[in-house]
């Protein structure tokens, strides 16, 4: 699970800086409406522009605020080119006596905002570079991205169906079980068979498919 996180938002981090125009050093669509939704003005061109993703499961997740997807992006308004740094999220971290993806949620449990400052802090320490601006991802900031750009193509190599995609907002339901027998459901080898009512069938056939966010979110 952490590995797809990673994946996914890696992926929705490159869509995000093919958004950002660094010619005219604009703020794009997609991130005025994920990031700051206000009117913000932006540093100059001169410099490089060192952006900050972090990439969290929220909601429901397990550990909703680790940082799975770590990625520095240093943008050259003058080669017009971005380096990208994938930081392994288990980069053991001295100052806070843990891995590097446990930041955010040591900063927020202190203070809200704080995953932010800390992580940022932490960063520009490790790489020796200021960072400008922090992207700040969860799930669903990653269903809305894809929306924002219209979806994506992609080739998918096999078909394949997953009989038990969780159903959200499903996953308390009894299933018309009685409250006396949940705890024995629960140690069940089988879910599915136990609680049916929190799960659906998805399939997704081979070839070219145009797929909204929240198809991109069952891919994962």
């Amino acid at each position: 699970m952490r590995k797809k996180i990673l994946i996914v938002f890696g992926a929705i981090f490159l869509l995000l800086i093919a958004k950002f125009v660094v010619g005219t050093i604009k703020l794009s669509p997609v991130l005025w409406q994920l990031i700051f939704n206000k009117e913000i003005n932006l540093k100059k061109a001169d410099d490089n522009i060192n952006i900050l993703l972090l990439g969290i499961g929220g909601g429901k997740h397990e550990g909703p605020n680790l940082t799975d997807s770590i990625i520095f992006a240093s943008l050259d308004p003058q080669k017009n080119s971005v380096k990208l740094i994938s930081i392994p999220r288990d980069l053991w971290i001295s100052d806070i006596k843990d891995k590097i993806n446990a930041a955010y949620a040591i900063g927020e449990d202190k203070k809200k905002g704080g995953g932010i400052i800390l992580t940022r802090a932490i960063v520009s320490k490790i790489t020796n570079q200021p960072v400008d601006y922090v992207i700040r991802l969860d799930f669903a900031g990653f269903i809305k991205a894809i929306d924002l750009v219209g979806g994506l193509d992609i080739n998918n190599e096999n078909t394949f169906d997953d009989y038990e995609y969780p159903i959200e907002g499903k996953e308390e339901d009894l299933c018309g079980h009685p409250l006396e027998e949940i705890d024995l459901l629960a140690t069940a080898s089988s879910q599915l068979e136990a609680f049916p009512c929190r799960y659906k069938h998805i399939r997704f056939d081979r070839g070219l498919l145009h797929i909204d966010g929240q198809t991109a979110d069952r891919k994962k």
